[in-house]
């Protein structure tokens, strides 16, 4: 009879271990989740901040080609104008 005390006894105490060892585990899972919830916002977060720089580098990007044309056109200018003030100097 004392053996069946103490196996019951045994059985009660694994019980509630498990038990506690399951809640620990479901605590660890719920932080697992939290942070998971973290992760992914701060993922989204970042792929918006992406699209962001990469809308932006594309802006400066054609904003370049834009100057850069008209810095061209612009040095065009001066040149025809230097070479007509220098015609206009020889046929004086």
């Amino acid at each position: 009879m004392e053996a069946e005390h103490q196996t019951a006894g045994e059985a009660r105490e694994q019980y509630a271990s498990s038990e506690r060892r399951a809640m620990v585990l479901a605590g660890e899972i719920e932080e697992l989740r939290t942070q998971l919830e973290a992760a992914e916002r701060a993922r989204k977060a970042a792929e918006s901040e992406l699209h962001e720089a990469s809308d932006r580098v594309s802006d400066l990007s054609n904003s370049n080609s834009s100057l850069a044309t008209q810095k061209r056109k612009l040095e065009n200018d001066i040149q025809a104008m230097q070479v007509n003030r220098l015609d206009t100097q020889l046929a004086l």
